[in-house]
């Protein structure tokens, strides 16, 4: 039986309940994600969204809903169920960073590290009891945090091809996040800060969850949400979540909760320099909680999930620049310039309007990726040529062309494809016609639209 969204297990958290492990239903809407997105919300076409909604279960005796991962446009459009898995849950989607792959968490009881290809096919298994994938930057390793019988919970740099663990470090307890330049992982971790008591002004001392940075190899950790010296975030405790690099990797934006002096204000999301400088609140509205922010690609924007009366949705808005960002002075009730109907009304964040992607309540837990796009090819044809029986083969480098069993394959245009004509022992091979000229052996042809060789061969 699945266990609880992270959304719900956030909000018990923050109340300080027990998480039940069955039979919970989620704290969101749970009708299937097929609502119309707002269409004035558009924004510019820059690569796709992956998330979680929820739909109807097929787990005997279980929960009425279970998640799934889905993808979007940029613009709220094209909604598409990717893993339609109604016996488990697959959550906490990441993008590999050329856009063709996907990597998730399947099933709430054995945290199955789970990559497939960007559309649903190719579904594979890597490890068990992963939590928060972020792929690092090659495509080829993803951090996690690993939880393990006996040992305590690491976060793990995985090789998706073999499953060879590297422990980066095991003083850490959730969503660690690798840099865009591969050198440095985020992630969060309960450290102890000080602070005045609100009533005698008396130092105390508490701890919470900060965010952390540190280099791949364990070295160089550093706290950077504690606030600069003086500021109120460095007076009082915060609850400090779900960090996410800019692409560019100056940056992280996170997602954070006063918790001194009075204890579980609104989730707000925050951005700091990689350094810990210029800690910035970005939406500062307190009717509403902002929670699990995504950069998109071209850095111009964040999604995140905007959560308000047990409903999800997810939101866009410009992303900073620069920090710190001068506050606007707006009214909480303040319409987007793109609202066209009372549902998107939306508070504005300090950088510019929080737009609605969704509506139907049923988003969350976003991760914005670039959109894969497929090279264009040319078609590469080779035909043989003999007095009888064809007098040899023609093999290719890149591998595609193997004739005379394969002799036609398309390569990506701009590929420069070596020809090597193979004769049988009983002939010699004379000259190349086509695309390919002289006697040598090997020819080469630069692939920029359909091109015909001919490999002739005289039998002895």
């Amino acid at each position: 039986m699945p266990r609880p969204s992270r959304l719900l297990a956030l909000t018990l958290l923050t109340l300080g309940l027990a998480i039940p492990t069955a039979g919970a239903a989620p704290a969101l809407g749970t009708g299937a994600a097929t609502a119309t997105p707002v269409a004035a919300a558009a924004v510019a076409a820059n690569g796709r969204i992956a998330y979680v909604a929820y739909g109807p279960a097929d787990i005997p005796f279980g929960p009425p809903t279970q998640a799934d991962v889905w993808l979007m446009n940029a613009d709220g459009t094209g909604r598409v169920n990717v893993t339609d898995s109604p016996t488990v849950d697959d959550t906490e989607p990441a993008w590999s960073p050329d856009g063709t792959q996907l990597a998730f968490v399947s099933d709430s009881f054995t945290r199955t590290l789970t990559v497939m290809n960007a559309d649903g096919t190719g579904r594979r298994s890597v490890i068990d009891g992963a939590y928060s994938p972020s792929w690092g930057p090659d495509g080829s390793r993803i951090a996690v945090l690993r939880s393990r019988d006996g040992v305590p919970s690491a976060i793990v740099i995985v090789d998706v091809a073999t499953g060879v663990e590297t422990i980066v470090t095991e003083h850490a307890t959730m969503e660690p996040v690798w840099s865009p330049d591969g050198g440095r992982i985020a992630f969060v971790d309960v450290r102890e800060e000080q602070y005045p008591d609100p009533v005698t002004g008396e130092p105390q001392v508490g701890a919470q969850h900060e965010i952390v940075v540190i280099n791949t190899d364990g070295t160089g950790e550093q706290v950077v949400s504690a606030g600069d010296p003086g500021s109120d975030r460095a007076t009082f405790l915060e609850e400090d979540r779900a960090p996410a690099w800019s692409p560019d990797g100056s940056m992280l934006v996170f997602m954070s909760q006063a918790q001194v002096p009075s204890c579980c204000g609104s989730w707000q999301l925050w951005a700091v320099n990689r350094d810990g400088s210029a800690i910035t609140d970005l939406t500062g509205d307190e009717t509403v909680n902002d929670l699990y922010p995504s950069w998109s690609p071209d850095g111009a924007s964040i999604v995140f999930t905007r959560s308000s009366n047990g409903a999800n949705d997810l939101y866009t808005m410009p992303a900073p620049t620069a920090l710190p960002v001068a506050a606007r002075a707006v009214s909480p009730l303040a319409v987007s310039p793109v609202a066209v109907s009372p549902v998107a009304v939306s508070p504005l964040a300090v950088t510019g309007p929080a737009t609605p992607l969704t509506t139907d309540g049923n988003a969350q837990d976003p991760s914005w990726g670039v959109l894969a796009t497929t090279p264009p090819t040319a078609t590469l044809t080779v035909a043989l040529r003999s007095g009888r029986e064809s007098g040899g083969r023609v093999v290719s480098t890149p591998t595609g062309i193997a004739c005379g069993r394969d002799c036609t394959e398309a390569f990506p245009t701009g590929t420069t494809v070596t020809l090597r004509a193979v004769p049988r022992t009983d002939s010699t091979f004379v000259r190349w016609l086509g695309a390919c000229t002289g006697t040598k052996r090997t020819c080469t042809v630069t692939m920029a639209d359909e091109r015909r060789v001919v490999a002739v061969f005289r039998h002895r």
